[in-house]
């Protein structure tokens, strides 16, 4: 076997060893308000978002378009089960519905009238989690930040409250921890998260730059 195709076949080794969150989540976001909003990664609310529904299939979050010029109302993700965010155990929750209300409030032209309430936010949900992720997801890797984990100071995500929280409780992450159950079923544990796929990804892409002009060699 020459050294070209065993720099191929290393290739899509690793690309296959890439944790499924790495592989099947982006957010083409970008926040022009709060870095408050971001977790203990530096990831923005959306990035966040992404990684957290990505734990459940591949979810993309794409920026929100402008406002609609007739009404001058944003555009708005909408709730679980709709055309934009699926219905499953990533979005059931209190902490995916807070990541996307952050999400929508940091992007230019968006007003507080883009995001649902919490409570049309989960009609789509046949199991909701007011204060967790479902345990039947592996929220390893994932870095929430705290405000996405507290409850709401009425039937709409605030920002100034969110920002309260974080300020008061910091910004590295407090994530669910996985297992098998519900929604309903779910325990919270404390605790920073280092964002374990991200790091195997950077490791994994700087061997074949150091690798990949020896391949033209042989």
């Amino acid at each position: 076997m020459t050294f070209k195709s065993m720099f191929v076949t290393a290739v899509l080794v690793s690309l296959a060893a890439l944790p499924a969150s790495v592989r099947a989540q982006q957010s083409t976001v970008q926040c022009v308000y709060a870095d408050w909003a971001n977790n203990g990664d530096s990831q923005n609310p959306c990035q966040v978002w992404a990684n957290l529904g990505s734990k459940c299939g591949t979810f993309n979050v794409a920026p929100l378009g402008a406002p609609n010029p007739t009404t001058g109302e944003s555009a708005s993700y909408g709730a679980p089960g709709g055309t934009t965010v699926p219905s499953n155990d990533c979005q059931c929750n209190r902490i995916a519905y807070s990541l996307m209300a952050a999400c929508s409030w940091c992007q230019k032209d968006v007003w507080g009238d883009s995001w649902v309430t919490e409570s049309a936010w989960a009609t789509g949900c046949s199991n909701y989690g007011n204060a967790t992720v479902a345990t039947t997801v592996d929220t390893n890797g994932l870095n929430i930040p705290p405000y996405a984990t507290q409850p709401l100071p009425g039937p709409f995500w605030d920002p100034t409250d969110a920002q309260a929280a974080q300020i008061r409780l910091g910004s590295s992450g407090t994530a669910t921890s996985g297992g098998s159950g519900g929604n309903n079923g779910g325990t919270s544990g404390n605790g920073s998260h280092s964002g374990a796929p991200l790091s195997m990804s950077v490791g994994i892409a700087a061997g074949m730059a150091v690798l990949a002009p020896m391949a033209f060699l042989y």
